[in-house]
């Protein structure tokens, strides 16, 4: 979800975002913290690790964040860090498991947000494992992914390759 940092510490970071105010979560319900939303980031990302824009990533914990530097237990000691340059801390970098049930709301803004979604008459609710209940305008909404126990995920099913031959593809046969 994109919202302002407002402050962090070792165990939570407050967020604050239009959809749903100021919200305090605890590490263990984030993965990453974007300091640059939107910016094209790395696939290589290692837990527990600050990346800066234009210099070399720190690992360590993080400690505390504020208005304006970010503080990070690193192996040469604590390191007061300004926010500004920075790309993203990554608290955890395994993949999020995909339940089969979750809906997924894609907002104009950029926000994306997964959970059971009911559609009502000009606005989509959504009910957020962490957040809780959210309503947004249909006009705010940019995609919605609907899943359902009904459906598989192509990449699920077993691969075959067969070879038709010259003949069987003039034949129509694919």
């Amino acid at each position: 979800l994109a919202g302002e940092i407002v402050t962090g510490s070792e165990k939570k970071v407050d967020v604050r975002c239009k959809w749903f105010g100021l919200k305090a979560f605890a590490f263990d319900q984030v993965s990453v913290l974007e300091f640059m939303p939107g910016e094209p980031q790395a696939d290589t990302a290692k837990a527990k690790t600050l990346y800066r824009k234009t210099a070399q990533a720190i690992p360590g914990t993080l400690v505390w964040i504020d208005k304006d530097t970010v503080g990070i237990d690193s192996p040469l000691g604590t390191a007061k860090i300004p926010r500004l340059g920075l790309g993203r801390y990554v608290i955890d970098d395994k993949s999020p498991a995909s339940a089969a049930e979750i809906d997924e709301v894609g907002l104009v803004d950029g926000n994306l947000f997964r959970g059971k979604l009911k559609v009502e008459e000009g606005k989509v609710n959504l009910e957020h494992p962490v957040v809780g209940a959210m309503s947004f305008p249909a006009v705010a909404v940019r995609s919605i992914v609907r899943h359902a126990t009904t459906m598989i995920e192509l990449s699920a099913l077993p691969h075959e390759i067969v070879e038709k031959g010259a003949a069987g593809l003039a034949a129509g046969e694919m």
